[in-house]
């Protein structure tokens, strides 16, 4: 009695995985000042309270993606016919395709001691897969698997940390969300009487610039705060 096992190697996948998506920012920028206006008397000081405000008005995530490469090597020396699938771990199911032709085709045939590369695309609605698998299926034998974990890239779409500058106050800082910076200064009205002129009064107007700069950032605000001066009138006083 003679006996024979013939053997068929598995099919052998081998996958990558490279997630992406855009994370999109925005921001706003405001200058107040407090009071807006207000009247002094010569050679008193008027105090203005500055506010700047830098909001973060957009943080968003979209148009999440990962793609790659599925080959599929065929050890034996006949020819394989499989089907592939490939899924994340998240449960988003990948189009997978492995001809030329038009159209996605998740199935061919492997001939011996040879490779395919089937390409695949899925779109989550996050990023939070984290590995990545592919099942080729052949028909009769046992599902070959090949997992991987997914490397996913940020394209930032804005900037994350701009910077922030108000010259009149001399201050500078990069920051990554909402920022409100008060400042505190004034105009001393003058003591010179010949300042005053006839009506005995001028008005004093100070504009303070804020800006807002980055990547695809561009901002700008201002506020202006006036002071009006007075010089009170001689008063005389006689007798006969």
């Amino acid at each position: 009695t003679a006996s024979v096992t013939c053997t068929l190697e598995a099919l052998v996948p081998d996958k990558d995985a490279a997630g992406s998506y855009d994370r999109t920012v925005e921001w706003s920028l405001s200058k107040s000042v407090d009071p807006v206006s207000q009247t002094a008397a010569a050679g008193s000081e008027a105090d203005f309270d500055w506010t700047v405000t830098a909001t973060k008005t957009r943080d968003e995530e979209s148009n999440w993606s990962v793609s790659g490469e599925i080959e599929v090597y065929n050890p034996s020396p006949i020819p394989q016919s499989f089907s592939v699938s490939d899924v994340l771990s998240d449960g988003t199911v990948a189009t997978v395709d492995c001809s030329p032709a038009e159209g996605a085709q998740a199935s061919g045939t492997v001939p011996p001691a040879s490779t395919i590369t089937c390409s695949y695309v899925a779109s989550p609605s996050s990023h939070d897969a984290t590995s990545n698998t592919a099942t080729v299926s052949v028909t009769g034998r046992p599902d070959v698997t090949d997992t991987v974990g997914i490397s996913w890239s940020e394209n930032v779409i804005g900037d994350l940390s701009p910077l922030l500058t108000d010259p009149d106050q001399s201050y500078t800082q990069e920051i990554s969300g909402y920022t409100q910076e008060l400042f505190d200064d004034g105009h001393t009205c003058s003591s010179n009487p010949a300042d005053y002129g006839s009506s005995g009064s001028y008005l004093y107007q100070e504009t303070n610039e804020a800006y807002l700069d980055g990547t695809g950032v561009d901002l700008d605000a201002s506020a202006t705060a006036s002071v009006t001066c007075t010089l009170e009138a001689l008063v005389p006083d006689k007798d006969a």
